[in-house]
């Protein structure tokens, strides 16, 4: 986490003008004879027969699978670029894509945008930054040790 470039970005402005996002997630992962294509296809099928909870619930690998893949809202300046680029592109009610992420695959939907105007202390709003960014690395590398784990255990039945 690069705190110089955050804060330099913060400093620019006193009033800023954020844009949050309130996003869905489906996580997935790939077996080893599947295809991303097929698997995405099924979860947007799901998506477009049931609801996005529903394919959510059956599909998705994360903690927010049991809430609709319900993520809440999000700030802008919280989101990976990579993310950021990807559903800055969308409108409200459209999914993403499959989007790679460590420990598979991400599918996000829109809920709602709202931008928000609003003096800022640029300490706080940078350790909020630091923290909710530390937070998404800490939870890639737990899936990704997650999966590490999942692959080097053989469970024999008896």
């Amino acid at each position: 986490i690069d705190e110089d470039e955050i804060k330099k970005k913060l400093s620019n402005t006193k009033i800023i003008q954020s844009k949050k996002f309130f996003l869905q997630e489906i996580l997935f992962e790939i077996k080893e004879k599947e295809k991303i294509s097929e698997k995405y296809q099924k979860i947007k099928n799901e998506i477009f027969n049931s609801s996005f909870g529903k394919a959510a619930l059956l599909y998705s690998l994360s903690d927010t699978s049991t809430n609709n893949g319900n993520i809440g809202w999000i700030n802008q300046s919280s989101l990976n670029q990579n993310i950021l680029k990807k559903i800055n592109v969308l409108n409200v009610g459209d999914i993403s894509n499959p989007i790679t992420v460590p420990g598979g695959f991400l599918i996000l939907k829109i809920k709602e945008v709202k931008i928000e105007r609003k003096n800022i202390d640029i300490e706080k709003e940078l350790q909020k930054i630091i923290q909710s960014k530390t937070n998404q690395q800490l939870n890639q590398y737990s899936l990704i040790f997650y999966n590490k784990i999942k692959k080097d255990i053989l469970i024999n039945e008896l």
